[in-house]
This record gives C-alpha cells, structure tokens and sequence, in this order.
C-alpha cells in the first residue's frame, strides 16, 4: 500500500522523501516516533523552541519578523495537536497587523 501511494504521489509531480523501514524508535522530518507510539518534536527542536520564547519574553521589544519566525517553528510543533494552533489565532492576527509598521 505505501509503495502504491507513493508512486501515486510522484507521479503528480511531488517529491517524496526516502522511506525507512523501523522496528524501533523513528526521527521523520524534525519528529520522534517512538516504539510505544509516542509522537515528539525532536528534543532539540522542542528546546530551541522554548529557549527562543523566554528570550522573547525577557525583551522589552521584538521585531515583528523574529515573532513571526518563533511563531512559525511553534506552528510546526502544535501541527501535531491541532487544537494547540487556536492558541495561536491571535498571534498571527497581531503579526499581520504589525508587519508593515515601522
């Protein structure tokens, strides 16, 4: 089945990545799968996240476009749980205000 759909996929025209085959532990695309079936972003992604945020929060100001990249990397860690990007709404409301601005 995931040879037929990836023949599918790039006979579209989409690449596809190389495909692994695991017993165990996997990382895909800045993800950890684990054998118990858990699902995580990488340690080291998930702490570049968080190091990234204190900072934000220890800055009196922030340029728009650095909270739009930190807003980006913290998008790609909620797509695992999609009611965690509602949090984010707002946010993308207030870049979007602000870009423009100098």
């Amino acid at each position: 089945r995931m040879e037929r759909a990836r023949a599918a996929v790039e006979a579209a025209g989409l690449p596809t990545h190389e495909v692994q085959h695991c017993e165990g532990s996997a990382e895909v695309l800045g993800w950890e799968i684990l054998s118990e079936g858990i699902v995580r972003p990488k340690p080291s992604r998930a702490w570049r996240v968080i190091l990234s945020i204190d900072w934000v929060l220890s800055q009196p100001k922030v340029n728009i476009s650095d909270l739009d990249k930190l807003i980006g990397h913290c998008t790609f860690i909620g797509l695992i749980s999609r009611p965690s990007l509602a949090c984010l709404s707002s946010v993308y409301v207030f870049i979007a205000h602000h870009r423009h601005r100098v």
